[in-house]
């Protein structure tokens, strides 16, 4: 993590804990949260800004949705994730009968200084795989 100052830096004793630089910003906190069971649920145009999320549960972040009720805790030291809810499971093709997808939107604002600055967004818990719209436009 960069710091704006030699200062900055040499006052943050544990260099793992990020919170302490004026360069970062967490987005940890309440979401609106939808969860499909399989992928031919999608929720179309969900990432447009003026999408209406007003009937999405809220979820706090960082967190698990099976931790708060929203389909089965995966323990994947013994079998493949989906050796009990698909059928005839084919790694490394995933199924479409049951592949859960859950849906995370919120708003945030940057601080004023961040403009025409390069900015990177790290999610550290995604399970397998994750799609980025800011503004309503794709990021990666």
């Amino acid at each position: 993590m960069p710091y704006n100052t030699i200062e900055e830096a040499l006052n943050n004793p544990n260099y793992s804990d990020y919170s302490n630089s004026t360069n970062y910003q967490t987005l940890n906190g309440d979401w609106k949260f939808n969860i499909v069971d399989k992928p031919s649920q999608d929720i179309k145009d969900f990432y447009k800004t003026d999408y209406d999320t007003s009937k999405w549960n809220t979820l706090a972040v960082p967190s698990s949705w099976q931790l708060h009720g929203y389909d089965q805790p995966r323990y994947n030291d013994t079998a493949y994730p989906w050796e009990y809810q698909a059928t005839n499971p084919n790694p490394p093709d995933v199924p479409t009968d049951y592949n859960p997808i859950g849906y995370y939107k919120r708003t945030f604002t940057i601080p004023k200084g961040w403009n025409d600055r390069e900015v990177f967004v790290s999610f550290q818990g995604v399970e397998s795989a994750y799609y980025l719209y800011i503004n309503g436009e794709y990021v990666g």
